[in-house]
Formats: C-alpha cells, sequence, structure tokens
C-alpha cells in the first residue's frame, strides 16, 4: 500500500509544481492564442465571403441601372401617353347612332319621306323614300354630300319613290344649314317643266 509520504526534497518538489504550472499557464496561453487566432482567421474568410458577395451585388445593381433607367423612361412615357389619351378622349365627342339619325332627319327636306333606311358592314348606305316634287330629291342630295356622315351620293331611280345610295362615315355631324328659301323662279321652272 501507498502511504502518503513524500520523499522529494521540499525545494525539488515546488520546483516541479512551478514548472507544472508553467507549463499548464503555457499550454493555456498557446491554447488561447491559437483559439484567437483560428476564431480570427475564420472571422476575416467570412468577411472575404461578405465583401465578395457585395461586389457581386453591387456588380449586379449596376449592370441593371440602365434596365432601371429605361424602365422609368418607359414609365414616364406610359404615364404621358395616358394622360394625352385620356385629354384626347375627353375632347373627342363619342360617337352616338341617335346622332346620325338626327343629321339625316335634319337634312331630310319637308317634301320627302324617309320609307327605310339600310347600312352594311362595308358602310353602303340605302335610302328609300317617296317625293312629290323631284327638287326636293335634288336638294336633299346636295345636302347628304355636305354632312359629314354620309359622302358621295348617288340617285339611284327618281319617280314618286326614289333609291339613293351613299357611303357612311362616321364623324361629327355638320352645322345644319339654314333652309334655302325658293325664289318665285325656281317655282316658273318648275311649273314650266312639268
Amino acid at each position: 500500500m501507498s502511504s502518503g509520504i513524500n520523499l522529494i526534497p521540499e525545494d525539488i518538489k515546488y520546483a516541479r509544481m512551478r514548472q507544472a504550472k508553467t507549463v499548464s499557464l503555457a499550454l493555456l496561453a498557446v491554447s488561447i492564442v491559437a483559439g484567437v487566432g483560428i476564431y480570427y482567421f475564420s472571422f476575416v474568410q467570412l468577411i472575404n465571403y461578405k465583401e465578395t458577395k457585395l461586389a457581386d451585388a453591387n456588380a449586379k445593381i449596376t449592370a441593371l441601372r440602365p434596365v432601371e433607367e429605361k424602365l422609368n423612361y418607359l414609365t414616364e412615357l406610359q404615364t404621358g401617353l395616358s394622360a394625352k389619351t385620356k385629354m384626347i378622349d375627353q375632347l373627342t365627342p363619342k360617337f352616338q347612332w341617335t346622332d346620325v339619325l338626327t343629321e339625316l332627319e335634319s337634312l331630310t327636306p319637308g317634301g320627302i319621306s324617309i320609307s327605310s333606311l339600310a347600312i352594311s358592314d362595308g358602310g353602303s348606305v340605302q335610302i328609300q323614300g317617296t317625293t312629290k316634287d323631284f327638287r326636293e330629291v335634288a336638294k336633299y342630295l346636295i345636302s347628304l354630300s355636305e354632312t359629314e356622315f354620309f359622302g358621295e351620293p348617288e340617285l339611284r331611280f327618281v319617280g314618286p319613290t326614289f333609291n339613293i345610295t351613299c357611303t357612311f362615315k362616321s364623324g361629327k355631324p355638320a352645322p345644319t344649314p339654314a333652309p334655302e328659301e325658293v325664289s318665285p323662279d325656281d317655282d316658273e321652272i318648275s311649273a314650266g317643266g312639268e
């Protein structure tokens, strides 16, 4: 069995203990320095990695700047065009069939009665009606040629019934001209011609 007696002289014993403490402290110091060094190296690597990623992101942002500028320019153009389109829409009157029919009614002289109106897909307009005076049909043809809704009127048949063909143009109606007064000379011509 071992007894607790130490035969090593005291000064050697303390020297060894100091040496063991010194070695332990040295090992601890080396471990701390190595740990700090590894941590520092890892930290530097992480910083380098983050800086590389940041540089890549900045390069991509720089590459996208012209695209962003073009997009901003196109957005400004779109905004301007939208405003202009809205203004044009506000200034341009909307086309209404009631306007066409009102115009047609205002152009029709009193001595003419419209019996049929047909507008084809191709833009051809057929107007059929009756009259007692062919001069009214002539006035009607002139009125139709002066409006912005109808153009190129052509008389197909004259008699008590008539047939007029013309082209349809969508547009704004022209102001209604004042009715022409018939002079006494016109009455004599029609009386002599009948």
